[in-house]
């Protein structure tokens, strides 16, 4: 009786396990696409440069921030360098197995591999930036950052083409 309810359970489970990895990459896009958004408003609204890092090959992201404005003394010669600081809806991250970033677009030309970082101003993001995720199935999907609304979203497979 074990082994039947089992068995039923696994004909209707088995045909949708294809569709999770869809699902993560929908998530991924989208958490991505938020994290972007977020951070051009917080530049705005704190005065900071944020810097998001992206690592094309380990599938993996950094944010730091920094305070452009700080007074400072004189006698100090050291540079002010990013660091990172505590934001709960700002946090370095990792995609899920088998999320890839694919690709990195920005107006100097396409990146496949090694890390890019996209800053993001209390005056405005620099660049547009388009980023493309991807998953083992070749499912793929492209968040686009612009620069001039601060705001990223994910496309559409229209657009994507």
């Amino acid at each position: 009786m074990t082994l039947l309810i089992a068995s039923i359970l696994f004909s209707l489970v088995l045909p949708r396990l294809p569709g999770l990895a869809a699902a993560e990459l929908d998530a991924s896009a989208d958490r991505l696409s938020v994290l972007m958004t977020y951070l051009a408003d917080e530049s705005a609204l704190r005065g900071r440069i944020y810097r998001l890092l992206l690592d094309l090959d380990r599938d993996r992201w950094e944010i730091a921030s920094i305070r452009p404005y700080v007074m400072r003394d004189q006698d100090e010669d050291e540079p002010v360098e990013f660091e990172q600081d505590w934001d709960a809806f700002a946090e370095d991250g990792e995609l899920p197995d088998g999320v890839y970033l694919e690709s990195l677009t920005t107006p100097d030309g396409e990146r496949i591999a090694g890390q890019q970082a996209v800053y993001f101003l209390p005056e405005g993001a620099l660049q547009n930036v388009r980023l493309r995720l991807a998953e083992e199935d070749g499912e793929e999907r492209e968040i686009e950052f612009d620069a001039a609304a601060g705001a990223a979203r994910v496309l559409t497979f229209e657009e994507m083409r």
